[in-house]
């Protein structure tokens, strides 16, 4: 909060009390007054609820918007390599997951079908970027790398994300960036909740899921 709204709430108390005490008219309409403004406060609240309602309304289209945005962003930033969307995302995860990683766990962090996943793969094991073994633990799934090439690749990927983060949170500090992260983590846990009521805990005042 603003030093000037902290002044603003610390010296509401007084003034309101030199008012009441100077101003006969106010002493003589005390109860008219303070009538009028319960009305108005509670006119204020459903204003408020209102707005809330139409951001809630909003919340979640913003956000995906956002997140399409910022992947163009980052398509744009390696458009010389060939790269889109569909292709550098699992490269970054490759990268950034303990390797092998397998095939399934892969589509569900990417948050794709496996048959989708399946054909990514193929292109990119066409391209030397990854390469694929046999699960022994799962025969029915595939473990999956980066090659040499396929690391080199993940360096220019991590390197383009990073650019573009740097670019779009330059005028967001570290209070607003931490409060977005507390909002994020609130959202997820709530939808965790969602799929698995079993999984609702309590939690200790201040901790972080």
């Amino acid at each position: 909060m603003p030093i000037g709204d902290h002044a603003e709430i610390a010296l509401a108390p007084a003034r309101h009390f030199w008012k009441r005490a100077l101003d006969p008219y106010h002493r003589e309409h005390t109860n008219h007054s303070d009538a009028h403004q319960c009305q108005g406060n509670q006119v204020a609240s459903r204003m408020d609820d209102s707005e809330r309602s139409v951001r809630e309304r909003s919340f979640g289209r913003r956000l995906a918007h956002l997140g399409a945005a910022w992947r163009r962003q980052i398509d744009h930033d390696l458009r010389d390599f060939g790269l889109t969307e569909a292709t550098w995302r699992p490269i970054l995860y490759l990268g950034q997951l303990p390797a092998p990683v397998r095939q399934t766990a892969l589509a569900r962090v990417l948050d794709i079908e496996a048959p989708s996943l399946a054909r990514l793969l193929d292109v990119l094991e066409r391209q030397g970027l990854i390469v694929r073994i046999r699960d022994e633990e799962d025969r029915r799934s595939n473990l999956v790398r980066l090659t040499r090439q396929g690391h080199a690749i993940e360096q220019q990927v991590r390197q383009a994300a990073d650019s573009v983060s740097a670019r779009l949170l330059a005028t967001v500090t570290d209070d607003e960036l931490q409060t977005c992260y507390a909002v994020f983590d609130r959202i997820d846990s709530a939808l965790g909740a969602r799929r698995d009521p079993s999984s609702r805990r309590p939690t200790k005042m201040g901790a972080v899921a």
